[in-house]
């Protein structure tokens, strides 16, 4: 007669655990490289002049120069906090990126490119000094001079080192738990999108706004997770299935992955790289969501290096795949809010904080305005919850302890 006696468990515990560590880390490691970024203040001090010329007021001296480079750093590593970006005055060598401060054009600064996932590596970002001088008060202090210039200058420096690595306009409207108000997937923000970096002169940023400090919005951070370099493990982006998806019986399921390590209300989110190769195609996907959080879409195509942009349509569907919660093509942007009218800022479609009223399966259509109209693009998702993915795995590490409980026998 058989029976089953149990062996002492701390034993298969403590090797299953170290199994379970080695084989997740070994899938998850991706060694990645900081973003070194070198700033360039060749003529700054020129353009400076220009500015307080303009402003009426007299050159900084070499000390003030000094103060507002220190102050312009910090600003830069206080807005880049946690990410892998080193700020230097050295020409660190090798690959890295520049950001120009000596330089003259229109406006206030140029960016290369909107670099999603930051796949180039020597980008050059712009700042035009010299027309800085209308955030110089003359009858301000000197101190208070200072301080507003410094804090413009290290704005706009974000600003266009955030395009470099992926960032957009329209980042500053994904807020998250403002909900969308209309089909349209927009929502009204009644400008607290300028309180944030990417923020320009279409989402309505006033002068007085860009002499203050401002911080990235909750979908900026979300997409850094994805830029090479800037977090220590970005996401991998997921590729379309080959198989034909034109339906939703038949559309690509996608799961979100963790942000672990993001000041984002977005906890979640999954970057897909597809394409419309047919006319009149239509992509179909399916994603969990949990009811009562908030999940921002976007298609990103006119920046993506090398492929034909497209006047994309996105289209949300409810669990049976027909009735439709939400749509948007060409995102629009106001001083009020996003996709309730404003000015054309991109025909990639967006939409906003669309609140999930169960938890449920839901389906993401992507189509374009002409049959056509086609081209590469990516689809961005971020959400706010999701289930816990680990569960299911937890579970199994469980039940395969028990088992090994089990293969002691006893004669």
């Amino acid at each position: 007669m058989k029976r089953f006696e149990n062996p002492p468990v701390p034993a298969y515990w403590l090797k299953l655990l170290a199994l379970f560590v080695v084989v997740t880390i070994a899938a998850g490691s991706r060694a990645n490289a900081q973003v070194n970024v070198f700033i360039d203040y060749t003529n700054f001090q020129t353009r400076l002049n220009s500015a307080t010329a303009s402003a009426g007021v007299a050159n900084f001296n070499a000390t003030e120069v000094q103060t507002i480079q220190t102050n312009i750093m910090n600003y830069l590593n206080t807005a880049f906090n946690g990410y892998q970006i080193n700020f230097t005055t050295t020409n660190p060598g090798g690959t890295f990126e520049t950001l120009h401060f000596g330089l003259t054009g229109s406006g206030f600064g140029l960016a290369d490119r909107i670099d999603l996932r930051n796949l180039v590596g020597n980008d050059v970002a712009r700042v035009f000094t010299a027309n800085f001088g209308t955030f110089i008060n003359p009858a301000a202090p000197r101190a208070t001079q200072i301080v507003s210039l410094s804090n413009s200058l290290g704005g706009t420096a974000s600003h266009e080192v955030g395009h470099n690595i992926g960032l957009e306009h329209r980042d500053p409207y994904g807020i998250a738990g403002i909900g969308n108000a209309n089909s349209n997937g927009g929502h009204q923000t009644f400008g607290q999108q300028n309180n944030h970096i990417m923020a320009t002169g279409i989402t309505g940023l006033t002068n007085a706004q860009r002499i203050v400090p401002r911080t990235f919005s909750d979908l900026s951070h979300a997409k850094l997770q994805f830029a090479n370099g800037v977090v220590a493990d970005p996401i991998a982006p997921i590729s379309e299935q080959a198989a034909p998806h034109s339906t939703a019986a038949t559309a690509q399921n996608l799961t979100f992955s963790n942000f672990t390590d993001s000041p984002s209300a977005y906890t979640a989110g999954f970057l897909l790289e597809g394409s419309l190769s047919a006319n009149g195609q239509a992509d179909f996907y399916s994603f969990n969501l949990l009811e009562g959080t908030y999940t921002t879409m976007q298609i990103v195509s006119t920046v993506i290096n090398g492929s034909n942009a497209i006047n994309s349509i996105l289209t949300l569907f409810d669990s049976n795949g027909t009735t439709i919660l939400a749509s948007n093509t060409s995102t629009q942007v106001s001083a009020n809010g996003v996709n309730i009218g404003g000015s054309t800022y991109s025909n990639d479609a967006s939409i906003y904080n669309f609140l999930a009223p169960r938890d449920d399966i839901y389906f993401l259509r992507v189509t374009a305005t002409t049959a056509s109209d086609l081209g590469a693009y990516s689809l961005f998702v971020a959400t706010t919850a999701i289930p816990e993915p680990s569960g299911s795995l937890i579970a199994v590490f469980f039940i395969v302890v028990l088992s090994f409980r089990r293969q002691k026998t006893v004669v």
